[in-house]
């Protein structure tokens, strides 16, 4: 019997070291796992719902007056779909829906009538982000690009045609793995009516 207790109380004692450095080794790798993927980096998906203001005559205004008031602001919503480059820079493809009101001068006969206006516009575009300075979690950024604006009716006086864009903004990395909150600003210059339109959005982003 006495045997059998010792034999028992070895088969235990080996059991337990062999748990606990086990769960020791556990601990040691969840941390380093948990000290990698702290803050992810890679492919990732952006999107943006802000809104946008326009400066400039962009309805074509026979009197060159401003056809767009800045207040009330107009929706923006638009996907980003982008790789980082290291920890401080990205590359992005990009899709954004925005919508403009305002008014417009026509010509109906001999005389010149200010009419209400709206236009529906899609940006499609590529650009760059670089990450002027970073913290832990907190970047903040540059960003820059070009695309192509597709204006919607052809009757809103709203040209099709080339658009530049650059902008600033912040981004935090979240403690939920994977997402990143942020608020950017960003004008951009349409090359077709010479007008400004600039787009103020907070973001949300997920890294795979």
């Amino acid at each position: 019997m006495r045997q059998a207790t010792v034999i028992l109380l070895v088969i235990l004692g080996a059991s337990n070291a062999a748990w606990a450095q086990g769960k020791e080794g556990e601990e040691k790798v969840g941390s380093r796992e948990a000290k990698i993927n702290e803050v992810e980096y890679g492919f990732w998906l952006r999107s943006t719902l802000g809104a946008a203001v326009v400066i400039g005559d962009v309805f074509g205004s026979e009197s060159g007056a401003p056809s767009a008031p800045v207040f009330p602001p107009g929706p923006a919503l638009g996907i980003e779909m982008g790789v980082d480059l290291g920890t401080i820079a990205s590359l992005h493809l990009s899709a954004q829906g925005f919508e403009i009101a305002g008014t417009r001068d026509v010509i109906r006969g001999d005389k010149t009538e200010t009419v209400s206006n709206d236009a529906t516009g899609l940006l499609l575009s590529a650009g760059g982000r670089f990450a002027l300075m970073t913290t832990k979690r907190l970047a903040w950024f540059i960003k820059a690009g070009a695309g192509y604006v597709l204006a919607f009716p052809d009757s809103s006086g709203l040209d099709s045609s080339v658009a530049f864009f650059g902008g600033t903004g912040l981004e935090y990395a979240t403690a939920l793995r994977h997402f990143s909150i942020g608020l950017e600003a960003v004008g951009q210059f349409l090359l077709g009516p010479k007008s400004v339109m600039v787009v103020l959005s907070p973001t949300v982003k997920y890294t795979f």
